[in-house]
């Protein structure tokens, strides 16, 4: 060690000048401090699922409601994912004609956190890993020192007594961390539809039917200036918000028509949807006064972050007709024209012929295989619905 590092010996053990690298440091309790730090890091988790159900109605109105509450515990610290949901559903035929009838549900889903797990993709070797720095930060070092404050060393836990290169016994000292710094997420789910169903005559039904989707989703995060991820930045806030909405409106009309043995069943409709997203945020670092932990507080740089502003609509037409005679001998075609905002329309056509396990012409079922290929004149079309009418 002399060799290497002259004059920087400052022990000598078994007749050899060595370098001090890792002493004792005694606790509050007087006792020498030997830290488990998964104790700081990991708990048990308890998790707690309630749901209360109610449903009744008339013989002509049905209603069913639903109601639930969800908090698990994450087994890391302050990591928790809290849930609050109802569901309404009414069905009511008014008359023998015309029934209508609709469906609400709504969520509120908080996904809490403090700090970096270091268990996802890229994630392994990051200093922030709460799940790597348990195994890494030196047992002979408390989160505490003996006055109660936190133990932070320039960049990295405090070393306390140890003598190392750089004072570096470990990395973060996740407790602060953990106890100033927050990484949540809000998100708030609506889904609803409505339908009107009209049947004037017993042969044929008519269904209007409007749903939506819409998705809030509000991220809050902020890393305390002292120690940690935000120590290099003095403190950051970040504060985004996206909104998700989309529409669907189908129409269809079906009609079922029965002479002797002969069956037909007939099914036209149109579907409309439209998506759009928008979404906003900022990123504001070097906090100018610590007392502040929010994204509203006093910062000297900011950054937008989180912007993004889409739509898209898709246009769909499509029929149905099928035959079978006897329960025996069956015959469909399908066609449907796909529209993805300003495009032209795709079409997509599809015969088929079939027979069942008791016809007579089973023995020839080669010349069958061959009548379904020859008639089957389907592709297939694989469309993504992206913004401004990408389409793959």
């Amino acid at each position: 060690a002399n060799a290497i590092r002259p004059g920087s010996v400052n022990v000598t053990f078994n007749g050899v000048s060595q370098l001090q690298k890792f002493v004792l440091t005694n606790g509050p309790d007087g006792q020498p401090i030997n830290t488990n730090w998964y104790d700081y890091a990991y708990r048990t988790g308890v998790s707690q699922n309630h749901n209360m159900n109610v449903s009744g109605g008339t013989e002509s109105t049905k209603y069913y409601m639903g109601f639930g509450y969800t908090n698990q515990q994450g087994i890391y610290q302050k990591n928790d994912f809290k849930r609050l949901n109802g569901l309404f559903n009414v069905d009511s035929k008014l008359n023998k004609f015309i029934t209508i009838g609709g469906k609400l549900s709504y969520s509120n889903e908080k996904n809490l956190a403090a700090i970096s797990s270091g268990s996802l993709n890229g994630e392994a070797y990051g200093t922030a890993g709460i799940a790597r720095t348990t195994l890494v930060n030196a047992p002979n070092v408390s989160p505490f020192n003996n006055d109660g404050s936190y133990n932070l060393g320039a960049t990295f836990v405090g070393p306390m007594n140890n003598i190392v290169t750089g004072n570096q016994v470990g990395f973060y000292n996740f407790a602060q961390v953990l106890s100033l710094n927050r990484e949540n997420n809000e998100i708030d789910h609506l889904q609803s539809n409505a339908y009107f169903q009209l049947t004037p005559f017993k042969w044929l039904n008519l269904k209007s039917m409007y749903g939506i989707d819409y998705i809030n989703s509000d991220n809050d995060i902020f890393y305390n200036p002292v120690h940690g991820p935000g120590q290099g930045v003095l403190g950051e806030g970040i504060g985004a918000f996206r909104k998700r909405k989309n529409w669907t409106w189908t129409n269809t009309a079906q009609a079922t028509y029965e002479v002797s043995q002969h069956n037909f069943n007939l099914l036209l409709g149109q579907e409309q949807q439209r998506n759009t997203v928008t979404g906003y945020g900022i990123d504001r670092q070097g906090l100018t006064d610590p007392a502040y932990d929010v994204v509203q507080a006093g910062y000297t740089l900011n950054n937008s972050t989180g912007a993004a502003y889409g739509e898209n609509y898709l246009l769909s037409y499509f029929g149905r007709l099928n035959y079978n005679y006897a329960g025996k001998y069956f015959l469909q075609k399908q066609q449907r024209s796909l529209g993805v905002s300003e495009q032209e329309l795709i079409k997509i056509a599809v015969k088929s012929l079939g027979l069942d396990e008791l016809s007579p012409f089973k023995p020839e079922e080669r010349i069958i295989e061959y009548l379904l290929k020859d008639t089957n004149d389907s592709k297939l079309v694989q469309m993504q619905l992206d913004a401004f009418a990408d389409e793959t």
